[in-house]
């Protein structure tokens, strides 16, 4: 580009980082290595100038610097070499991740501010870009905070940070589709919000739904499914979501039943099978939801006098905590997957009561 008049010179930058994009976001979404490295890539992570309505050119910078947090969340915390990795490594890789995404959805927020109540159309637009951009960073931190091991009473297999970005995420989202009017936008919006980067809090509550049985979270999952139809008349791609999302609510939903009348079974567990998922219970078998949480596996245990057996255990639990992170990510890569599948066999409502 060195011979290149400035507006062309721009206008290829611009090409290269929409590019950027979109390769940091499907890689992450389909569990590959991305394509363009960030060692090979000489120009700096911000938007080139370029004639832009404020504050187009300070957006289009957060975008191209959250597809690069997006790449790195793949290459230091769920590639092959990532998952190798011991716990402490993990969570200190957790830490950076998360705070350089803070201080972007920080900056996000504080445009947002700016243009919230806004009437013009323009201005609008860009209120609705910006909470659609909240959306999103808030789900790559529910991503972010899974790699860490579980820390509080109030799940065996996921954070306390990762249920509460997830939650976070789903109230951003009903937010998000209160403001759009118009189906055009609602429709784009679940594209490029929800389809085009993995929405891992639909996935982190469903899962947790099963562990713990919450009927709040299954409410969020229902305002969900709920939140995708208006648009499922004109867009095939939502269509094929809310299918899932609609199956895997009745999954949650008929399971949650069961459980509270002590009738789950191998029934049960055969769907999840089908959706991937296998609730394994604390002495690392599966089915019968006891208590391990999905794809959750407790390791360590006590010796003849109740105390617990040290480096054995630690490294157990460590071993544990890798198998049920790599268990998970495929998992939900195989979920989503599922979008170009037909679910019609899928039918929970014809479960055995």
């Amino acid at each position: 580009m060195k011979d290149d008049m400035p507006q062309t010179k721009a206008d290829k930058s611009l090409l290269f980082w929409c590019t950027y994009m979109l390769d940091k976001a499907l890689s992450l979404r389909l569990g590959r290595a991305s394509v363009l490295q960030d060692y090979d890539i000489s120009l700096p992570h911000v938007t080139p100038d370029a004639k832009a309505a404020y504050p187009g050119k300070e957006v289009m910078t957060l975008w191209i610097q959250h597809a690069r947090v997006l790449g790195r969340i793949y290459e230091r915390l769920y590639s092959p070499g990532a998952l190798r990795q011991s716990d402490t490594l993990r969570i200190e890789q957790v830490n950076i991740l998360a705070a350089e995404q803070q201080r972007l959805m920080a900056s996000t927020v504080s445009l947002l501010r700016e243009f919230e109540n806004a009437v013009d159309g323009e201005a609008r637009m860009f209120a609705l870009t910006l909470k659609s951009d909240e959306v999103s960073f808030l789900a790559s931190l529910s991503l972010t905070y899974r790699a860490l091991p579980p820390n509080g009473p109030r799940s065996k297999t996921f954070a306390g940070e990762c249920i509460d970005a997830a939650r976070a995420s789903m109230r951003c989202h009903l937010e998000a589709t209160a403001m759009m009017d118009e189906q055009s936008l609602r429709i784009v919006y679940i594209h490029w919000t929800i389809l085009y980067a993995p929405f891992i809090p639909f996935i982190v509550i469903f899962c947790l739904v099963i562990e713990t049985s919450d009927r709040e979270d299954l409410g969020r999952l229902a305002d969900f499914v709920r939140s995708l139809e208006p648009a499922c008349e004109v867009s095939p791609s939502v269509r094929k979501l809310h299918q899932l999302c609609q199956v895997l609510y009745n999954v949650a939903e008929l399971y949650v039943e069961a459980k509270a009348a002590e009738g789950v079974g191998s029934e049960f567990d055969a769907y999840l099978s089908q959706l991937g998922f296998m609730p394994i219970d604390v002495d690392g078998g599966a089915g019968g939801g006891g208590g391990g949480g999905m794809m959750g596996v407790q390791a360590g245990h006590m010796d003849g006098d109740g105390s617990v057996q040290g480096g054995l255990d630690e490294q157990m639990r460590t071993v544990a905590q890798t198998n049920q992170l790599e268990d998970w990510f495929s998992g939900k890569n195989y979920m989503m997957g599922l979008l170009e599948e037909d679910l019609s066999e899928i039918n929970p409502m014809a479960w055995p009561s």
